[in-house]
């Protein structure tokens, strides 16, 4: 899915400093990667395009089988596209621990006074970034957009499945309390429409398997 601008966002917890508007927050982009070697360079490219000037890329492969940990290291060595980040960290898992334990595991490893998540099979809008730290900056803790589905090659996507995922994330809006809108089901679609502080992550606690 390739992610749009800001659909909603939760009420803040606390506001954020004055210091934001001056030297921007640090966002670190959480790429847990698994399989995805034909979906990302396209995911990559996507990242580097975007105009927030203060990114971290995390990426972790979970014990891929296909050649994704090694184009993930192409990639990020290629001098133009580090230059770009903050910082890079890329690693590769020697088992596969699974989508919370690699999240985790990437956010740990991570410095960055936002986290967003970054589905490697996904595409960032341009400004997506940007958009949602306008959201962050406001006083929200936790931010997702609207989405757009693609297919495989990158096409716009017409099914019904795709249009119900776009006008669930669409509805959040709708809602006078985002927390309500979760109760009627899951608005966000995915973890890798989250955009988060790191607060409201230590609050909040690690990712945890699904009971």
């Amino acid at each position: 899915a390739a992610a749009a601008p800001p659909a909603a966002a939760a009420p803040p917890a606390a506001a954020v400093p004055p210091a934001v508007a001056a030297a921007p927050l640090l966002v670190s982009l959480i790429a847990p990667v698994y399989r995805h070697e034909p979906y990302l360079a396209a995911c990559l490219a996507s990242l580097h395009a975007q105009d927030w000037p203060a990114l971290e890329l995390v990426l972790i492969d979970d014990a891929s089988p296909d050649d994704s940990f090694a184009l993930a290291q192409l990639i990020c060595d290629q001098p133009r596209f580090r230059d770009r980040f903050h910082r890079i960290h890329v690693e590769r898992q020697a088992q596969n621990r699974g989508a919370p334990a690699t999240l985790n595991a990437a956010i740990a490893a991570s410095t960055g006074a936002v986290i967003m998540i970054v589905n490697t099979d996904d595409l960032y809008a341009e400004g997506r970034v940007g958009a949602c730290m306008a959201a962050i900056a406001a006083g929200h803790d936790f931010v997702f957009t609207g989405i757009a589905c693609i297919d495989g090659d990158g096409r716009r996507s017409r099914s019904a499945e795709a249009a119900g995922f776009e006008r669930a994330a669409a509805s959040a809006a709708a809602w006078p309390l985002l927390s309500l809108g979760f109760l009627d089901g899951n608005q966000a679609i995915s973890t890798g429409n989250f955009c988060f502080t790191r607060r409201l992550h230590d609050r909040a606690g690690p990712f945890r398997e699904l009971a």
